[in-house]
């Protein structure tokens, strides 16, 4: 059990940008039942190389598959990298709940992954950017050896706007050798790491690893006896790792499972500790202390959030079209963002149509609001009718002048009940491809909230109509 004084210190390693997490298979998971995708993908390489299941341990690893194919079909490599892509193309998309989860912790903007999937990425950019392609990606391979990070870590780490993946053991991709998928891999890898951070060819990479700049690495999902994370530590204590005689690292100490163990290492001088708790586990459990720490909203008393909206909406003020039977929800959703200091207006009043309203809500949308939010509910999608459709239809109209693609940075759609957002049917069709993010109850994160604020505020000063 992980002490709440450890919780503390990590959460305060975090808040100070000094936490650098390396994310690993075990914490990599996909779909609707947050499926693990190591074992999946091992599968399905063993499928795609005619590797029989009966060649195969019951429980078997990529390393595993590779060999058997390798012994079965020796000079096949480059069969290995052409199908690796294809397979993880089926699941690319749809990132599991714990990496959401990961995403959701604002305090971490820069991750090392030592998978070859481009599932974190899309976490992160479903998260943080409302599906659209934002999260920086770099992968670093024996072929691309200069490809370093972007800048120095406490400088990525103040970039609030910014997300960046950086694929240190490489992305999955057609060309050979491209990432690591076997033990052979790994190796060629560790030493193409090795040249390039002594010919100085990394130098973020190595500021970063340095004793005297207070990294921490945090490996979640890893195994006990990951090379990479013991090259990483090697490099930053720039001694053999058994002459730190207070640290017994290298002896397996009791966990649920070796092989998918969370490590965190204190900082140059401190302490290697394996946390003993499920990676995924222990990653809800981070953002759920996080989340104490950074609440979207004060508490209340009341179970109602109490709203200062003007009568009139102020120019270059974030349009929300709802229905009244969602008030309650969109209530919750203006209270968040008005917290998160954006400038938000609706229509509290629900005023019968009429030809004077008519034009004025019309103006709102058309000329004088910077975002247009649709509240989408289950009331909405129960008639095509109603004065929230005819909101949308003037927004539609505006975007029809947008580039397009800039129309998802105006009109953001926002599930409030639980639908699939693939079915939603009363949607202006302009619109369709915009990711439709789902906050229950409108209960929205940090995360969508600053991203609205930055949105407003970029508009606003690229003279966007007001």
């Amino acid at each position: 059990m992980i002490e709440d004084s450890q919780w503390d210190a990590l959460l305060d390693s975090i808040e100070e940008g000094s936490v650098l997490p390396i994310v690993g298979w075990g914490v990599t998971t996909f779909g609707a039942d947050n499926r693990p995708l190591a074992p999946w993908l091992a599968s399905e390489l063993a499928a795609k190389l005619s590797v029989a299941p009966n060649q195969l341990s019951p429980s078997p690893t990529l390393n595993e598959v590779v060999s058997r194919h390798l012994l079965q079909h020796p000079g096949q490599r480059q069969k290995i990298y052409t199908v690796l892509p294809r397979i993880l193309d089926q699941v690319n998309s749809q990132p599991g709940e714990t990496l959401k989860q990961l995403a959701q912790i604002s305090g971490f903007r820069l991750f090392l992954t030592s998978t070859p999937d481009s599932l974190l990425q899309t976490a992160l950019d479903i998260v943080r950017f409302d599906g659209r392609a934002g999260t920086k990606i770099r992968d670093f391979s024996p072929a691309n050896s200069s490809v370093d990070l972007w800048g120095p870590l406490t400088q990525l780490q103040q970039e609030n706007s910014e997300s960046w993946v950086y694929h240190v053991l490489g992305l999955a991709s057609r060309t050979l050798d491209s990432c690591v998928v076997w033990d052979e891999d790994l190796l060629e890898f560790l030493l193409a790491l090795h040249a390039s951070l002594k010919e100085a060819r990394l130098p973020h990479l190595h500021a970063a690893l340095q004793p005297d700049r207070n990294v921490e690495l945090l490996a979640i999902g890893v195994s006990y006896s990951d090379w990479l994370l013991r090259f990483f530590m090697r490099v930053m204590r720039q001694t053999r790792l058994t002459e730190d005689h207070s640290n017994n690292h290298l002896v397996p100490p009791t966990v649920v499972d070796p092989q998918n163990v969370v490590l965190y290492c204190g900082g140059p001088a401190g302490s290697v500790q394996v946390l003993n708790q499920a990676p995924q586990d222990f990653v809800a459990e981070l953002l759920s202390r996080w989340q104490v720490r950074h609440p979207l909203l004060p508490a209340t008393a009341s179970s109602v959030p109490q709203l200062n909206v003007a009568e009139e909406m102020p120019p270059g003020a974030i349009f929300i079209s709802y229905m009244r039977e969602d008030e309650m929800a969109v209530r919750e959703l203006v209270a968040r963002l008005q917290a998160a200091g954006c400038n938000v207006w609706l229509d509290l009043e629900r005023l019968q149509s009429g030809m004077n309203f008519d034009r004025r809500i019309e103006d709102y949308i058309r000329s004088r609001c910077t975002l247009f939010i649709s509240v989408i509910s289950n009331k909405t999608e129960q008639t095509a009718e109603g004065y929230a459709h005819r909101e949308r239809q003037w927004a539609r109209d505006r975007c029809e002048g947008i580039a397009e693609a800039e129309r998802d940075s105006f009109y953001h759609p926002l599930l409030i009940d639980d639908l699939d957002p693939g079915r939603i049917r009363y949607e202006p069709r302009l619109f369709a491809a915009v990711h439709r993010p789902k906050f229950l109850l409108g209960r929205v994160d940090d995360v969508f909230c600053q991203r609205l604020r930055r949105l407003q505020l970029e508009r606003l000063a690229a003279g966007a109509p007001q």
